[in-house]
């Protein structure tokens, strides 16, 4: 299986799509770049309907499956375009689009990288940012989801939205310094993927923090501690502590040192105790560390009593964890800031939507209809809910027994299975081989064993 490559159509690689553009361009010179991105794509799916099949019997049976794929291929153009002029005509909008492209690269400075957006994971932040900032907007009720295989960069895309998103809310009400409730949570099935995602996430909402102070700085606005993007781990005590009491007590199952070094200098992650309100921070005697320079404790929270004294900005949890909202009925009111003038959630990010199928599915789509009530009460308008998978079938009906919505998938192929304009096969590239092995009766686990102790011993 030969791998994608992400560089996407040839006619978008005389854009300068990095994010260092989009910080340096005015709104104008933006807008361009993203509007040539869009008309690029809209040029492919008409060159794509054009396609003639070589047989009457393909014909036939086909020409209604490449009808329908390409009204759906200008759908997502269309909702691309929409993204594009709301960018153009909200300049609040176009400020945390700008922000958040200065957040995601410092983010990526940290390790030394330029960032430069790959097509599908621009053409992904085009095809939801309208419907994210926009309540109403008449694809807010609409999932996404991104379908892209692992390792391509799916999780920097929503990474992206949800910064902007971040500073949207926060300069909707009319500064960087303005308080905000609980913005997005994202969940996984798995609290090993949980974790890992936690860690990358901590990057992003730290240099969204920095970006923020730094914003604030100049504009001689001293910045409240208390107003900050901050960050919540929510899973079960055998990972986390529960309660103060559990994290003061070191026989407990859970510690809240859960992070062990910085994302920007890579210091050792030293963490306080109620004196610090059980953040992490850096010991930064040489100082290195960019976020120190700008904050003495990081924004983290990982003790649920501490996550619904003081909601943060994103929480990060496992699927079960939301079983809470039913045991926990007013500390649920107060996370979903329903005792507040805050604004209730806009962002709903279920990664590895593929995982929640069968009975974990049915325990979800139940839970779901509870969610959508409190995250709906304020407004009556629901959160925008997106979905990313590498591997997934009858996406549609998944989606709609989840979360009784209809979805979008994308990126979207028309007549060729290899290319989808934001990303093709790349043939030259030395691909992977895939071997499937049947355990028959014995142990799965025996023949794991058996497998990797022979490709090991193959190594070179």
């Amino acid at each position: 299986v030969y791998d994608m490559s992400s560089k996407g159509h040839n006619s978008l690689h005389d854009l300068d799509l990095s994010a260092e553009s989009f910080i340096d361009n005015n709104q104008e010179d933006s807008i361009k770049i993203l509007r040539k991105f869009v008309e690029h794509y809209k040029k492919w799916i008409l060159e794509e309907s054009k396609f003639k099949f070589s047989n009457y019997e393909e014909q036939k049976n086909f020409i209604l499956i490449k009808e329908s794929l390409v009204d759906r291929a200008l759908n997502l153009a269309e909702r691309m375009r929409l993204s594009v002029d709301f960018l153009e005509n909200d300049n609040v909008a176009f400020n945390a689009f700008k922000y958040a492209n200065q957040a995601m690269r410092t983010q990526y400075q940290w390790q030394n990288i330029d960032l430069e957006w790959r097509p599908f994971q621009l053409g992904f932040v085009l095809l939801t940012l309208e419907s994210t900032l926009n309540l109403k907007s008449l694809s807010r009720t609409n999932v996404d989801l991104l379908w892209f295989p692992t390792g391509g960069g799916k999780t920097e895309a929503y990474l992206f939205l949800s910064s902007i998103l971040l500073f949207y809310r926060k300069l909707i009400k009319g500064s960087l310094n303005e308080p905000d409730g609980l913005a997005i949570f994202t969940r996984y099935t798995l609290r090993g993927l949980t974790l890992d995602q936690f860690k990358r996430l901590n990057g992003t909402i730290l240099a969204c923090e920095v970006i923020r102070r730094t914003a604030l700085k100049n504009e001689k606005i001293s910045a409240t501690e208390q107003n900050s993007f901050s960050l919540g781990m929510w899973v079960g005590q055998a990972a986390t502590p529960n309660t103060i009491e559990q994290a003061n007590n070191d026989d407990s199952q859970g510690s809240y040192k859960i992070l062990r070094e910085c994302p920007c200098c890579n210091q050792k992650l030293l963490w306080g105790g109620s004196e610090a309100g059980y953040k992490p921070y850096v010991d930064d005697e040489n100082n290195q560390c960019m976020i120190t320079k700008e904050m003495k404790y990081f924004p983290i929270s990982v003790i649920d009593e501490l996550i619904y004294k003081n909601p943060p900005s994103v929480i990060i949890g496992t699927v079960d964890k939301f079983v809470q909202i039913i045991r926990r009925p007013m500390d649920a009111k107060k996370l979903f800031s329903l005792d507040s003038e805050n604004r209730g959630p806009d962002l709903v990010i279920q990664d590895e939507l593929h995982l929640i199928s069968g009975p974990l599915g049915s325990i979800s789509g139940l839970f779901e209809i509870l969610l959508e009530v409190y995250t709906s009460q304020k407004n009556n308008i629901s959160p925008k809910i997106i979905g990313s998978t590498a591997t997934i079938q009858r996406s549609a009906d998944q989606i709609l027994g989840l979360y009784g919505q209809e979805s979008t998938q994308f990126p979207l192929n028309i007549t060729n299975n290899e290319d989808n304009f934001f990303s093709n096969v790349d043939k030259s590239s030395a691909g992977r081989k895939y071997l499937g092995v049947s355990s028959g009766a014995s142990p799965s686990a025996t023949y794991l064993l058996q497998i990797i102790a022979s490709v090991l011993m193959q190594a070179k």
